[in-house]
């Protein structure tokens, strides 16, 4: 793998070789470092396997290109954390007005949000090249793309990291984000102290925090006020960030939108999570300074339906009343 860098890096590929495959290689087959996306230990869209070495009589030849490994662009959580990470070169461009004279390389097993890369970018008029889709296969004599600034861990120890500089990026995309497409009406101002993110609204589809409503009361008789992200603007939900020194919520995304504020130094943070925290969180709260605290005090809801293990339902455990929690994130 890539070192992992604090400042923002480029990593630089002499006669790399892209094809129908996912990721790119050298001319000999060997997968080249970085070129593939990997989440919580996992190769999400392939693994770096040794192929055979390519036959570059019928690659097409490019100078320079970039290269994305991955588009994450429709889900917010994974938009603003290793999503991000992948597409941060093309962010940097657009904030400075540059277009960028090059090609754009992606793999067709990614490609379905081709079209919301572009549009977010103000890319319409720039090459972008998927072989096996739109052209042959390619041999690039410079290929460029971004060193990760952010791998999500997932309950892996040391599967992830996260970088300094990546608040710096997810800043700059919120503001491309909102110009974009946040249309929703500012809903007035919410100000408090003390602020309980909740999932108690969300689509049924979604993972669902089961007893959530009970500690919500509990919350809400010492001063809490209870919080459903997704009814707000993404400029209210910052300003709300941005002003709060107590925040609490069970893992999940609405946590990573603090990537996107300055946190206070006496800003705390409380994370409701299983056993098996996600690291992901943790590494988030140290490269931004956050003073934050777990409480273990979840367990998984399992059904007959085997969802996903990130999909998976949330309940509390049989040793925590909600009164008891409330207490609990109320000290800290």
């Amino acid at each position: 793998m890539l070192p992992r860098f604090h400042k923002l890096h480029i990593a630089i590929a002499k006669d790399a070789c892209i094809n129908t495959r996912y990721g790119a290689f050298c001319a000999q087959g060997i997968p080249l470092d970085g070129a593939f996306f990997v989440r919580a230990g996992i190769f999400v869209n392939g693994v770096p396997e040794k192929s055979l070495p390519a036959n570059l009589d019928s690659y097409t030849k490019i100078n320079v290109a970039f290269f994305v490994n991955e588009l994450q662009l429709s889900h917010f959580g994974h938009s603003i954390t290793d999503g991000l990470s992948s597409v941060f070169l093309l962010l940097l461009l657009a904030d400075m007005g540059i277009t960028p004279k090059v090609p754009i390389i992606i793999n067709k097993q990614i490609s379905a949000q081709k079209s919301d890369l572009l549009k977010l970018f103000d890319l319409n008029d720039v090459n972008v090249l998927i072989p096996g889709v739109n052209c042959g296969n390619l041999l690039v004599t410079n290929l460029v793309y971004g060193v990760p600034t952010m791998v999500n861990s997932g309950r892996i120890k040391g599967a992830g990291f996260v970088a300094s500089s990546h608040s710096i990026l997810v800043k700059k995309y919120l503001k491309r984000l909102m110009a974009y497409k946040d249309k929703t009406n500012s809903s007035g101002v919410v100000s408090s102290s003390k602020i309980y993110l909740s999932r108690s609204r969300l689509q049924k589809s979604v993972r669902q925090f089961t007893d959530e409503a009970e500690l919500e009361k509990e919350l809400h008789r010492l001063g809490w006020i209870i919080y459903h992200p997704q009814e707000h603007s993404l400029n209210d939900q910052l300003n709300l960030l941005n002003s709060s020194t107590r925040i609490c919520s069970a893992q999940g995304s609405a946590l990573h939108l603090l990537f996107g504020v300055d946190p206070k130094p006496n800003l705390r943070v409380t994370i409701l999570a299983p056993t098996n925290c996600n690291f992901t969180y943790t590494n988030q709260m140290r490269a931004q300074g956050i003073n934050y605290k777990i409480i273990s005090c979840l367990d998984v809801v399992e059904r007959a339906e085997e969802n996903l293990p990130w999909l998976k339902d949330l309940r509390l455990m049989s040793n925590w009343s909600a009164l008891d929690l409330a207490m609990q994130i109320d000290k800290f």
